[in-house]
């Protein structure tokens, strides 16, 4: 795919890796070969150490938000624990214009049941679980942030709407002994303030995962 240069003053491209945790060697080799195209298209890395996520994503909004200085420009933020298409970068960000402000990578949960983390809402608040993907834009209101390209104008919209820095927050609820995660907390803020979220079924970035060997493992290979 020819992708638009990002290099333009109306337009810029930054992003942005999290590192939450340790890279194995498949990501470690993934996260070089989307550095390469990324900066082959112009964008600019943006770097900061290990954090909490929420902390890391305010972190480098705060940096994009600095640095970034017109509405068009494109933050993508990426996650250390998957396997990357090595344009995913310039692919989701080269569709974000004033329609589609906001449009992540299909990842699906680390633990069982696996489900994709790309879920639209219903009247009562229920999660909407899709079993069919087009391969191309789904409109949805909570989005998994493995990798996800953000709109400059989005951040515009929800200091509009009240929803301002810091952006990204876990939520606590006394009914429930589970925290949300930063990124339902963000969908709810966008969905909110009329931000749309999409998703592009057709980019897949697959979650890495650690399997516990034990002696039952060992046994296994004897049989």
């Amino acid at each position: 795919m020819d992708y638009k240069r990002f290099t333009t003053p109306s337009q810029r491209l930054f992003y942005a890796v999290l590192l939450e945790r340790t890279i194995d060697s498949d990501a470690a080799s993934t996260l070089m070969d989307v550095a390469a195209v990324s900066l082959a298209y112009g964008a600019v890395h943006l770097y900061a150490p290990y954090q909490r996520t929420d902390m890391a994503r305010n972190g480098f909004v705060k940096s994009f938000l600095r640095e970034a200085k017109n509405e068009s420009d494109v933050l993508v933020m990426m996650d250390c624990d998957h396997i990357f298409p090595r344009d995913v970068v310039v692919r989701l960000a080269s569709q974000v214009d004033a329609e589609h402000e906001v449009i992540g990578a299909l990842a699906f949960r680390r633990s069982k049941p696996y489900d994709p983390v790309c879920y639209r809402l219903g009247e009562n608040g229920e999660a909407d679980i899709p079993t069919k993907f087009s391969g191309g834009l789904e409109a949805c209101d909570i989005m998994g942030t493995g990798t996800i390209a953000i709109r400059r104008s989005v951040f515009t919209k929800l200091d509009a709407a009240g929803s301002r820095w810091p952006y990204f927050r876990y939520t606590y609820r006394e009914d429930s002994d589970t925290q949300r995660s930063e990124d339902w907390d963000w969908g709810l803020s966008c969905r909110d303030a009329g931000i749309k979220h999409w998703c592009d079924t057709g980019v897949v970035i697959p979650h890495i995962t650690k399997k516990l060997i034990s002696v039952d493992d060992w046994f296994a290979t004897l049989k």
